[in-house]
């Protein structure tokens, strides 16, 4: 029986780490991050560099749709430009969750950008 289980575990661990890669594999090289009007130019997010690369999981960013089974949507779909309820807004959500991540990186990673034009890059 003990067997069974642990194969069974080992079967479910393969399978969503196969549903996993299949899914980086299939995520955009990057994706702009546009939709907030501000006097900053926008951002080009570097989404392979992040998912593949550095191998942060999706559930750092996309905590409301990290499950396999469901399709990932844009964070414009919950984040809007202007705050709504318990929501952040776009640019609070973007700010809090990608500065906070590369301030706490900064030590191990010193090239991780925090600075407003390290990320607001004019074309």
């Amino acid at each position: 029986m003990k067997n069974r289980k642990g194969w069974a575990g080992g079967v479910l661990l393969a399978l969503l780490v196969a549903v996993g890669l299949a899914l980086a594999a299939t995520a955009p090289d990057t994706v702009p991050l546009d939709k907030v009007k501000d006097k900053m130019a926008p951002v080009v997010f570097p989404h392979q560099k992040h998912a593949v690369d550095q191998k942060i999981e999706c559930k750092t960013c996309h905590h409301k749709d990290a499950e396999p089974a469901k399709a990932v949507v844009s964070c414009y779909n919950c984040h809007k430009a202007a705050a709504e309820g318990k929501t952040p807004d776009a640019k609070t959500a973007f700010h809090t969750r990608c500065q906070g991540c590369h301030k706490e990186k900064q030590a191990a990673n010193p090239k991780a950008p925090i600075k407003c034009m390290d990320c607001h890059r004019k074309s």
